[in-house]
């Protein structure tokens, strides 16, 4: 039996953002059905297990490129999340003169995954606890799954 939620939930195809300080709307965009939420978790686990496969250097220098892309897009990303956080924008500046703030939302995120980048492989790769001629202890990480 579905929950009332989700008879609702699947019964609208659009998601509109209203901008608070205007009650107007921003953007609206189409909600996924849930066939295409299946498709898209599917494909998902089957990237994470080409993920799996690959050498911690490689998810590094993904991550890496990902991250120079999210840089770029800083101009385009700030005026955009200051609408939606209900801050009026004019041109590049945002009215109460504090774009500031939303640039640091980006960069803050920019900031956390350069470090988390930098201990990758020391926090990632095998620890070996005990190693003797006839055993060795290691502690393993891999990456175990899809989170949704």
């Amino acid at each position: 039996m579905l929950s009332e939620f989700s008879v609702w939930r699947f019964a609208t195809t659009m998601q509109t953002t209203i901008t608070p300080h205007t009650q107007e709307a921003y953007c609206s965009r189409n909600i996924a059905s849930e066939e295409n939420v299946s498709a898209t978790i599917s494909k998902s686990r089957d990237a994470h297990l080409s993920w799996k496969d690959t050498s911690i250097d490689e998810r590094v220098g993904i991550c890496t490129r990902w991250l120079e892309i999210l840089r770029a897009a800083i101009p385009e990303i700030t005026p955009e999340l200051a609408q939606q956080m209900g801050r009026y924008v004019t041109g590049n500046s945002i009215a109460d003169h504090r774009p500031i703030i939303y640039t640091g939302e980006i960069k803050g995120v920019l900031t956390r995954s350069e470090y988390l980048l930098s201990i990758a492989k020391a926090s990632l790769s095998p620890k070996t606890i005990e190693e003797t001629d006839k055993v060795k202890k290691q502690i393993v990480r891999q990456p175990v799954g899809v989170v949704v």
